[in-house]
């Protein structure tokens, strides 16, 4: 029986807690289903991922590339064009050679004459030399020597002879050659028209001037400034939270008041009639109770109009009008520790969402200023290839592998380099400027704040004494309206005041809320905002 009995008180309060909604329960649904944080929350993420995407430019990149090429036809060097050129040259030496066939026939009887000649003369020379000195020995000598010289000319004779005809038959070979040349394609064929290839590819930056350095740098501070992005529309939406959990907070205390004042008319009502029974009221007095009552049911029905609308709208902030709740478990407050307007200025000026974006953005322009600079550097990069497989590679590219080293430098962009470094310059100065004015500007928006919380205070201790005046003025007239010395319509009236003061009550509160939590989302302290409705 006990255990029975704490299943059911298990399942009894996890209903209760499904029906009712604290302010803190709130904001965790609200992290938890609002489409736009999400949404945003992904952003921030990708410019996280953007950082270790850009980190990855430190290492060297290795790629496969693979491709295949069929073209219509092979590729030529077609020389046909240059043949009729050659031709007519192989023309006009070829009877050169002729003639000197035909010269070199005629020389050669003179040299055959010439031998004979040189042999007779040798002969008869010997013969006087003989019969005039007797035959002396150095004369003998002489004439041997003659006669070798003879045998000499003559052997040159011969070669020379030799020579014409080899030359003779050079030409002749050299017109057969040049023939059998003509005769051929001149159409050389030096690609085939399938090319494959399948290659690893490295590419290593060892020098950039400090471009990847920066970039990182760039990354990081557009992920911080993402982060702030996501801070900001946190901030936004737990403000808009407040205003719409205790908007319809307000919506359900008015529905209160409005049946409180709609039983309080009903309990003049039915004064009324016991004393019209019994002749001490006019009917008309009766009458305008009624109408009283009528008109206090209309206010009911408005504002449960107003509660469900309300009601609504913070079901959509949280993600969706499929969460349930009865009832609203934190109250409308009052704040009571509001610190000095210092306070809250001096941490806007630092912590504003706007403001610390604008301070990310600045330290942005001062990397781009560095970026720019290293324009003027030049890039180094190590470079290879190895081919895993290639057939009928064009005959320019290597076939196994190759390394390299590359050096890439700006010389001159039309000035270009030189714009965008004074662009940079100018921004950095102009963030500067603007974040000096939005501080200025941030310290008005929180005076505008504080101010509006020190007057809703001030309405609020006046609405208090009206209330309890409108109380006692209530009691009056309806104890003078049993006495005959009041009518309905003063019941009525004082009934509607003490339900308008009320309401008045509520709303003051409620802008004190709504806008102290507009005072905290100044000043970056959104999250903050639940530590003072517990």
């Amino acid at each position: 029986m006990r255990i029975v009995t704490s299943v059911i008180l298990f399942f009894v309060s996890i209903v209760i807690s499904a029906q009712t909604l604290s302010f803190n329960d709130a904001v965790l649904k609200l992290k938890e289903g609002n489409k736009k944080l999400k949404g945003v929350e992904k952003q921030q993420k990708a410019k996280e991922f953007a950082v270790k995407q850009i980190k990855g430019k430190y290492f060297p990149e290795l790629t496969i590339n693979g491709s295949y090429v069929y073209m219509a036809d092979h590729l030529y060097f077609d020389f046909n064009d240059y043949k009729g050129g050659l031709t007519g040259a192989i023309n006009k030496y070829i009877p050169m050679f002729a003639q000197l066939n035909g010269k070199i026939q005629q020389t050669l009887p003179l040299l055959a004459n010439y031998q004979l000649a040189q042999a007779q003369l040798q002969k008869l020379q010997l013969q006087k030399l003989i019969q005039l000195g007797g035959i002396d020995p150095k004369l003998i000598g002489a004439a041997k020597q003659l006669e070798g010289a003879g045998k000499k000319m003559l052997g040159a004779g011969k070669e020379l002879i030799g020579m014409g005809k080899h030359l003779i038959g050079a030409g002749g070979n050299l017109k057969a050659k040049g023939q059998q040349l003509m005769a051929k394609d001149w159409k050389y064929k030096f690609q085939d028209q399938q090319v494959m290839r399948l290659s690893l590819d490295l590419k290593y930056p060892i020098f950039t001037g400090g471009k990847i350095r920066t970039g990182v740098k760039v990354k990081k501070l557009e992920s911080e400034i993402a982060k702030v992005e996501t801070e900001k529309i946190k901030g936004s939406l737990i403000s808009e939270l407040a205003e719409r959990y205790f908007q319809t907070q307000l919506a359900e205390e008015a529905v209160k008041v409005r049946e409180q004042n709609l039983e309080s008319v009903k309990k003049h009502l039915y004064n009324a009639k016991k004393l019209e029974e019994n002749g001490m009221l006019a009917p008309i007095q009766t009458m305008l109770a009624q109408t009283a009552v009528a008109d206090a049911e209309r206010n009911v029905l408005a504002s449960k109009k107003d509660a469900e609308l309300a009601k609504t709208a913070l079901q959509g902030l949280l993600g969706g009008e499929n969460l349930e709740f009865t009832k609203l478990t934190t109250n409308l407050f009052e704040i009571n520790d509001l610190k000095p307007l210092e306070f809250y200025q001096n941490l806007a000026k630092k912590n504003h969402y706007d403001i610390v974006k604008a301070e990310i953005k600045k330290q942005l322009t001062e990397e781009n200023i560095n970026f720019q600079k290293a324009n003027y550097i030049p890039d180094v990069a190590l470079f290879g290839k190895k081919y895993l497989y290639s057939k009928n590679l064009p005959k320019t590219q290597p076939d196994d592998w190759y390394v390299g080293i590359g050096l890439k430098m700006d010389l001159f962009k039309g000035l270009q380099n030189r714009g965008k470094y004074q662009e940079a310059k100018a921004l950095n100065e102009s963030v500067q400027l603007l974040i000096e004015q939005a501080k200025i500007d941030i310290q008005t928006l929180v005076k505008k704040h504080y101010t509006e919380i020190l007057k809703q205070k001030e309405q609020l201790v006046s609405l208090e004494k009206s209330i309890d005046f409108a109380k006692e003025v209530l009691r009056v007239r309806t104890k003078a309206f049993k006495e005959g010395f009041a009518t309905s319509t003063d019941v009525a009236d004082a009934n509607l005041y003490l339900a308008s003061i009320k309401i008045k009550r509520l709303k003051a509160l409620f802008e004190i809320d709504k806008t102290f939590a507009k005072l905290l989302q100044t000043c970056g302290e959104s999250e903050t905002f639940s530590n003072y409705t517990i």
